[in-house]
């Protein structure tokens, strides 16, 4: 998913917490609960500086001193997490990772940084030039192209960005250029006039967006440099969500031609559509963010908020039925684990340091952190990048058996029925990625490994 405009309404909301809360640094303190750790956050303090512990707050640990820290971007394999904090009497991108003997690096002046998919490299925007580093901080290349928003393509090899070309009446949603930055050529090419986000789908090839000349959804696809329109509903991608599920095949957005409140399943592939009406998601502020919609790794429910006050759905893409999560809660929700099992919700008491409590769904039971501003879940290990692999490894070994050319059994089977991130002691940050068929499983174990190599999957 590409940074964009929802980003403002991200930092409008941290800072309205951070003045909220009193001046003087307190270190985080957790209380203790019933509820079990289930995984990694970093998040910032009342001071602005970053830390990392359980999602109960347990085993915290500081990572910077010296405040002024925003920003919280985790790889991921769970091993690096990028940040923005001062450089140079300026802003700067830093990385650092949950293990202390890899400490911070400072990389270059700029903001924004994002993580590929297989978390070989990670980009950053410094004054409009996309630059480029390895997971060690090493430069790699970078490339002056004006941009504002940029996002990494499944194939961990494009970079998409947009650059904001005319904004006449002033709004929040300028005509932009789409174009692409290859981070291993360093080649870039132009390719359309668009409005908002846009998000990448299929196998890693085509970028889909709204375009600026008719309003209508559009992809591209940059192997073959062919156009084709999808849609002609009303997606408006400044304010609302316009993201893919993990395996590319799927668009989401609302159609604000009905009012923004049908979320609308579309079909890359095929262009077909399936809309569920009426959906509960909402927030009081020009754009909604981020974190208001959500799709599980499996695309089997997507995930909508609704503020003020506070409810959270399930709804189930296979047939609509809707599942209350949360309803009628005062505190704001920041957004969910990985594996959507959690959510984390702040409030804050007037004149009193922020709580952020993390909730267990199935349960309800909370855990509660003080003192915090803002945080981020430890990122889900399946990812475009995984998917892509475990395709091309299944049309390697199983797509001769599915067209009739090889008599044999299947390895794998016909088709996956789950993905899910897994503990695994001897992955780089103690979690794998899986994908499960009839027969058998596939496991990534180090996203960043050689991806041309048989035992990667």
């Amino acid at each position: 998913m590409p940074r964009s405009a929802p980003r403002m309404t991200r930092l409008t909301v941290l800072s309205l917490i951070l003045i909220a809360l009193t001046l003087l640094p307190t270190a985080p303190a957790a209380l203790a609960d019933s509820l079990q750790p289930s995984g990694l956050i970093a998040y910032l303090d009342r001071g602005n500086n970053l830390w990392v512990s359980q999602d109960t707050g347990a085993n915290a640990r500081q990572i910077t001193t010296s405040g002024g820290f925003d920003k919280i971007s985790w790889s991921a394999d769970g091993t690096r997490i990028a940040t923005v904090g001062p450089y140079n009497g300026s802003a700067g991108v830093y990385i650092t990772s949950p293990d202390p003997a890899f400490g911070l690096r400072g990389l270059t002046t700029g903001d924004d940084p994002l993580w590929a998919p297989d978390s070989t490299k990670v980009a950053l925007i410094d004054n409009g030039s996309i630059k480029v580093f390895d997971r060690e901080g090493t430069y790699i290349r970078e490339a002056a192209l004006g941009a504002g928003v940029i996002s990494w393509s499944g194939n961990d090899r494009l970079i998409g960005y947009t650059q904001v070309v005319s904004n006449p009446y002033g709004t929040t949603c300028p005509i932009q250029q789409l174009g692409t930055f290859d981070a291993i050529s360093g080649q870039t090419k132009a390719i359309a006039q668009t409005i908002g986000k846009f998000a990448w789908a299929g196998d890693g090839h085509l970028l889909v967006y709204v375009s600026a000349s008719d309003g209508t959804i559009k992809s591209y696809d940059t192997n073959s440099g062919t156009t084709r329109q999808l849609s002609a509903r009303h997606a408006n991608p400044c304010a609302g969500p316009f993201q893919t599920s993990i395996d590319g095949n799927r668009l989401f957005f609302l159609d604000y031609g009905t009012g923004g409140n049908d979320l609308v399943v579309l079909d890359v592939n095929n262009a077909k559509e399936q809309v569920i009406q009426d959906v509960p998601i909402g927030y009081p502020a020009s754009a909604m963010p981020e974190s208001y919609f959500s799709v599980d790794t499996n695309g089997q429910y997507a995930y909508v908020v609704k503020s003020f006050p506070t409810t959270v759905t399930r709804i189930d893409l296979s047939n609509g039925a809707r599942a209350t999560l949360l309803t009628n809660d005062s505190r704001m929700f920041l957004g969910f684990s990985a594996d959507h099992q959690r959510m984390a919700l702040v409030s804050v008491p007037y004149g009193k340091p922020s709580v952020i409590s993390i909730r267990d769904i199935a349960s309800g039971t909370e855990a509660t952190i003080s003192n915090v501003g803002w945080l981020a879940w430890q990122a889900s290990t399946v990812t475009t990048s995984a998917a892509l692999n475990w395709d091309r490894t299944w049309a390697r070994e199983d797509q001769p058996v599915a067209s009739g050319a090889a008599s044999r059994t299947w390895v794998w089977g016909p088709s996956a029925f789950a993905t899910a991130t897994e503990r695994y002691d001897n992955a780089p940050g103690g979690q794998r990625a899986v994908r499960y068929y009839d027969k058998s499983r596939m496991e990534i174990n180090v996203p960043y490994g050689d991806q041309n190599s048989q035992w990667y999957v």
